[in-house]
This record gives C-alpha cells, structure tokens and sequence, in this order.
C-alpha cells in the first residue's frame, strides 16, 4: 500500500498507523505521520518483517536515515562508521536548532534550520559534510497549519538554499481562483547570501558525484573537486575524495598532500583515521606505515571495520577503491 493511499483513506493517527504496518516494504524504511487535528507526530520504522512506531511527544520531532526504537535499532545497516555518523551529527545538529527556537519557530526559522551548513564536529559552516542541509535534498515543505499554509522550496538540489513559496492547503485549493493565488515568498539561504564562496564549493561538490557516479569520469570529478577546494580549502570531506581520486588516477604525491592536509585542519576523528589509513598505504617507509597504522589499531572509538583493515595492512590496489561521496567514506577499506 503507498502513502498516497493512507493520507486518502485513514481518518485517524492511529488509523495510518494500523494501515501502513499491514503492508511492509521490501527493504528498511521509515514514514514521518503527522496528524494535525490530533496533534500527534511519530517515525514509522520498518523493514520487511518489522514494525515499530518512534512517537514524540515533547513538543517536536526530528529523524534523519536511522532507525531509533529498541526494536529496530539493531537493524541499521552499518556500512562504515562515516555513513552512521552522518545520520547522528544531522539528527544532533537539528535538534539543537529545534531545542534552541523551541516555541519560537516562525517560517523563516524553520527555513534556516533546514539550509543549516555548520558541521557538528567543528561548529564551521562548510559546503558539504555531516551538514542539515545537504546537498543532494530535492524536496522541502515546511507546513503551517494554523495559517493553512504550505510553503515549498523550489529549484535544484539543494533546494534549502533556493527559497520557498507558499500555497494553500491540499483541500482549499480552488481551481477557478488558483492561478491568481498570491503566494508568500521566502528568500535565499543566509548560506547562500553570506557565504557565496561555500555556495559555489557545493555546486562544484555536486558536479563531481554526478562527474564520478553517473558519467564514470574520475579527472572531470578530480578537477571540479579541485575548484571545490579553492571555496573551501579547509573541509576534510573534499580534501579526502581529492586524495582517493588521485590514488585512482596514480598520483600519489598529490594524494598525499591532501591526506597529510586532512590531518592539520579542524574535523572528526574519524577523518583523521581514514588519513592516517591511506598515508599508510603509500608510505614506502616501514616505520611511518607502523605509526598511521597505530593511531587507528591502537583507538578504541576506531571504526571496527577499518580498525580491521588496519590490522591486516593489505596492499594498495587503486582499482578497488570505491569513494562514498556524500559520506565521505569508503565502501570498504
């Protein structure tokens, strides 16, 4: 059963509830259900054989890509630790926001939450990274239903950065008098207005993944995340692609700076182990490779599949080397 079939039939919180849980998707999901008559608000998890329901009832709710109940909890997929952490920073950084304008959210207060660029780790705005605005969101809406109002962002991703306009709720659309309907308009992002350099380093940021993932060209993906770099030359998530890129077209020494640059600026501790990972693997002294090795083997809070890795010291091989963009990461190590 689809969503467009619930928000038809179910009259009821618990009636959307009942309906969703009796038809689970193939794989892991999760479904924001608001009511607004009801006043109720909650996450349904679910995977192909679970369903639990994440309902808050502090005054708001925030989720981002993970599961949260009990129940579920053990059913996140853990890739590696850059795409768990991602998920946790964002959840962390929305709800600050939210806790800090409790009671006070007004239309552009909710706009700036969700264009957002400070990274958790750092408190720095950054282009990209663990950021609530992220770079690839294509859909926002912020709803005001006391006004009967839906404001929607509009133009490319990243559309928090665009602007929105508003328009009536679903059920007082009118058609005769739709098109001259006034609509109410949000501007820009402060991001956009007060950081234009950053802007620029993320749309140069969103042409190398479609650069890398949909054209396959690694030197059109390097050189746009190269023009990244001149926006925002202290960002550890480029910098790390910067150096895999150059790892896959053979340029080590290049590589190399962009890994040991990881290491003096501002980020998490895990960037810093993926550094001191690849400076290990292209480091043709034995005593270097021991010490990057060490910095990983030798932390607790190390992720444990590059801890692993770590361990194991494999050689290098260039072509087995598959960047997550948007994490920052590695599929395997």
């Amino acid at each position: 059963m689809s969503m467009t079939e619930v928000l038809r039939h179910a009259r009821t919180f618990q009636e959307a509830v009942d309906m969703v849980s009796q038809s689970l998707p193939p794989s892991g999901w999760g479904y924001d259900l608001v009511s607004i008559r009801e006043k109720r608000v909650a996450t349904l998890e679910m995977s192909n054989k679970s369903f639990s329901v994440r309902e808050s009832t502090n005054g708001y709710h925030v989720q981002t890509n993970e599961y949260h109940t009990p129940s579920m909890v053990d059913k996140n997929l853990y890739v590696n630790y850059g795409v768990h952490i991602d998920s946790v920073a964002r959840h962390t950084r929305a709800e600050q926001l939210v806790q800090q304008h409790k009671g006070f959210i007004t239309t552009k207060t909710a706009a700036a939450i969700l264009s957002d660029q400070v990274d958790p780790f750092t408190k720095q705005v950054r282009s990209v990274g663990n950021t609530v605005g992220l770079h690839e969101t294509v859909g926002s809406v912020i709803v005001r239903p006391v006004e009967r109002q839906v404001f929607a962002a509009i133009g490319m991703a990243p559309v928090v950065h665009n602007g929105y306009i508003s328009l009536p709720m679903p059920e007082d659309v009118n058609e005769n008098t739709f098109l001259s309907f006034q609509s109410e308009k949000i501007g820009k992002s402060d991001f956009v207005v007060n950081h234009p350099e950053m802007a620029q380093a993320e749309q140069d940021f969103i042409k190398a993944k479609v650069a890398y993932e949909f054209e396959h060209n690694i030197p059109a993906a390097r050189g746009y995340l190269q023009d990244a770099l001149v926006n925002d030359s202290s960002n550890p998530h480029i910098l790390f692609l910067l150096g895999i890129f150059d790892l896959k077209l053979n340029q080590f020494s290049t590589a190399k700076a962009s890994f040991e640059k990881m290491l003096t600026v501002q980020g998490s501790l895990h960037q810093k182990m993926l550094a001191h990972y690849y400076l290990a693997k292209i480091s043709s002294n034995s005593s270097e490779q021991e010490a990057h090795y060490a910095f990983i083997t030798g932390n607790e809070n190390a992720d444990p599949k590059l801890k692993k890795a770590a361990l194991k010291a494999a050689k290098l091989k260039t072509k087995k080397l598959h960047p997550m963009i948007q994490q920052g990461d590695m599929e395997q190590y």
